[in-house]
């Protein structure tokens, strides 16, 4: 049981920080003033966008929906991990403080 929680935990780990890397990778793109990739410039656009423009789109996708798919994920793989813990504990116990007189 111990380690399937640690799988949970790792994945979600793993997941916090693909969605860090490439939300970063995406804003780079977004508010970058050139081309990363100059051979992408050859390719003909069929909506008109020049190769800049196409970049900033590919940044805005990668950056905010991709990690919005991230984000769902690690809180799922996070959600994953407590339930397991509260069953394997017996459940949620409150902790009520003593009163005093």
């Amino acid at each position: 049981m111990h380690g399937r929680r640690l799988t949970f935990l790792t994945g979600a780990l793993y997941s916090f920080s693909t969605m860090l890397l490439s939300g970063l990778l995406g804003v780079l793109f977004v508010f970058s003033e050139s081309i990363w990739y100059p051979a992408h410039s050859l390719l003909p656009y069929g909506w008109g966008l020049t190769p800049l423009q196409d970049q900033q789109l590919a940044g805005v996708i990668m950056w905010v929906p991709a990690g919005l798919v991230y984000l769902a994920a690690t809180l799922l793989m996070l959600g994953a991990a407590l339930t397991q813990e509260t069953r394997r504990n017996g459940g949620a116990r409150a902790v009520v403080a003593p009163h005093r007189n």
